[in-house]
């Protein structure tokens, strides 16, 4: 089977389950933003130490179940384990375990002013944050975001683990005054 299906050259692109859909309607749009942020995690994922790269590959799987469950129209199952409540906890145990490590805030935190490793996770940050908005806009729009909202939960949890990550990667921080 090729890639190549040539649905996409007229700016249409497939869901699961077999539903057609514009390229820049909402849900190609969150599921494009999920999946850039698992790609800057891999590019950072390179540079970690094994303790970090272990948390990061695992955050880059719960994303593409985040980005399947947006991929499937609606009463489509999956057969796979959606992000739940139990990896928003995960994420908030390394949270809990990278505050032990950093000293507190005392100012404005510029993004890359520590190095090129802490510049990368703040773009992940970055487009974990635009994900995120991306997802609640979508959740809203079909009147969905009062229902199961893990995923929305999930991606804001990754953004305060992503900035935890690239302060305690710091070795030197630039601060802004307050």
């Amino acid at each position: 089977m090729s890639i190549t299906t040539r649905t996409g050259d007229s700016g249409k692109t497939s869901l699961i389950g077999e539903t057609l859909v514009s390229k820049a309607s909402p849900r190609p749009e969150a599921i494009g933003s999920v999946d850039e942020c698992s790609s800057w995690l891999g590019l950072l994922a390179v540079d970690l130490t094994p303790r970090h790269r272990e948390n990061v590959l695992s955050i880059q799987k719960d994303l593409f179940k985040i980005g399947a469950e947006l991929a499937a129209v609606r009463g489509v199952s999956l057969n796979i384990m959606l992000v739940g409540p139990g990896d928003v906890a995960r994420l908030e145990t390394w949270c809990r375990e990278l505050e032990k490590e950093i000293v507190p805030l005392k100012g404005l935190v510029l993004p890359g002013g520590g190095g090129k490793i802490s510049a990368l996770v703040d773009v992940a940050r970055a487009v974990c944050r635009r994900a995120e908005r991306r997802v609640v806009g979508l959740l809203e729009r079909e009147g969905t975001l009062d229902g199961d909202v893990s995923m929305v939960v999930y991606l804001n949890r990754l953004s305060d683990y992503l900035f935890l990550l690239a302060r305690s990667l710091d070795t030197e921080r630039c601060y802004a005054a307050q």
